[in-house]
């Protein structure tokens, strides 16, 4: 008779809901509840956080995961100690920061050294702080000409169009 492990026995609740990828299911879980949190205090529109990338970066991070899961699903540090630490190193910086949403550069900027500076700061103030600080970066404000943007639009419809009847038809574009 094949004894069935219990669950004592397991280390996590997510090792038993899902045992063929519980470090990816915390991963997704843990990044969708700050995503969710981060959006609804700073939007969703013309702006970009951690846990809100541009599609390319998304698929790119996922892609990451898929060819070297390990190195991103182990944790990284077993102690808060050792994690603030880190964001410490990386934010060059001690500040004081206030609770809630604060716009740190444009997107220009994020993800650049000196963005990721910026976040590192901007949490580690927030973690020793105890506050939940949500930074984040906004697109630029740009002046666009009525051709312009009906330029664009056209374009922005025929390849909308071009992809649909690719895909009615059974073609790959």
């Amino acid at each position: 008779m094949v004894e069935l492990p219990s669950f004592t026995q397991r280390s996590s609740y997510r090792e038993l809901q899902f045992p063929r990828a519980p470090g990816y299911a915390s991963l997704n879980a843990t990044t969708a509840a700050a995503k969710r949190l981060h959006d609804e205090r700073i939007g969703k529109r013309r702006c970009a956080h951690l846990f809100r990338l541009a599609l390319a970066d998304e698929v790119s991070i996922q892609r990451a995961i898929q060819l070297n899961g390990r190195v991103f699903l182990e944790p990284a540090f077993q102690r808060r100690e050792d994690a603030l630490g880190a964001l410490e190193a990386e934010s060059r910086e001690v500040i004081s920061v206030d609770a809630g949403p604060v716009q740190i550069g444009s997107l220009d900027d994020a993800f650049t050294e000196l963005g990721l500076s910026e976040l590192a700061k901007h949490y580690f103030a927030a973690f020793r702080q105890e506050i939940q600080s949500l930074p984040y970066f906004r697109e630029r404000e740009k002046m666009t000409t009525a051709s312009h943007y009906t330029t664009n639009l056209s374009k922005a419809r025929a390849w909308s169009l071009r992809l649909w009847n690719s895909w009615s038809f059974g073609n790959r574009v």
